[in-house]
């Protein structure tokens, strides 16, 4: 293999709302989001990372049935979740350690009610790139092992102004002291017009994993799925993983 890239929906609730609301749906792949997903795989084999909320304006993840957990199972080879955060105004800066303990608990907890699948991503961001010291020391704890940090200027988590611009000019960065891996985003696919150029670049530079991502609700915009399949489409074509 040339590389690996991880492809990354942020926020995702939204088709887990949508099957809560309408029980009548026969299959999670007539969801806008899971279709499209579905018809990448079937055309480049390609697999995705969907990283996860609790809740949202009234909705929460305890709502939605488990009567879609043996097709949710079929596809697990290609369909992985993780940790995003708890709801859309979560911010880890100040959490404690218990915090976000139960609520990666409660949240991965009911994912793998839904779904059956447990073998939950390793490699995550955390809504708004935020999570203090204890944060992420409790996510390792739990089988976190990488944090990917901000597409733009932000500093991330509990970094160093000095270790973030590190990770703007290398891509990358290996606190040693707590082993925990960072590795910078891939510009979000909303603000990118031309994504498989930067994909190519970020081959160029070796990084150990290249993250590409965008947000769940975006693929209900004809213009992301576009990109997202001509991303897919330069990933199979350049034999990367």
């Amino acid at each position: 293999m040339k590389g690996k890239v991880q492809i990354d929906l942020d926020d995702t609730k939204g088709f887990f709302k949508y099957l809560a609301k309408n029980p009548e749906t026969k299959s999670i792949f007539d969801t806008i989001a899971l279709g499209t997903l579905l018809e990448l795989h079937q055309l480049y084999g390609t697999k995705f990372t969907l990283l996860c909320m609790y809740e949202s304006k009234g909705f929460s993840l305890d709502q939605v049935s488990d009567r879609y957990r043996s097709e949710f199972q079929k596809h697990c080879d290609w369909l992985h979740f993780g940790f995003h955060g708890f709801r859309e105004d979560s911010d880890y800066t100040d959490a404690t350690a218990e915090q976000i303990y139960e609520e990666y608990r409660k949240t991965m907890g009911e994912i793998g009610r839904i779904t059956g699948i447990t073998d939950y991503a390793d490699t995550i961001c955390l809504h708004g790139f935020t999570g203090n010291k204890e944060v992420c020391r409790m996510l390792k704890r739990q089988g976190i092992r990488c944090f990917l940090t901000a597409d733009d200027e932000r500093c991330s988590y509990y970094l160093t102004d000095m270790e973030c611009r590190r990770i703007e000019t290398e891509g990358s960065f290996w606190d040693e002291k707590e082993g925990i891996m960072f590795i910078r985003r891939l510009t979000r696919l909303e603000h990118n017009e031309t994504p498989a150029e930067e994909l190519q670049r970020a081959l160029d530079t070796k990084l150990p994993l290249i993250d590409l991502f965008t947000h769940e609700w975006l693929l209900d915009r004809e213009v992301i799925r576009d990109r997202l399949h001509e991303c897919c489409r330069w990933i199979y074509s350049s034999g990367i993983q």
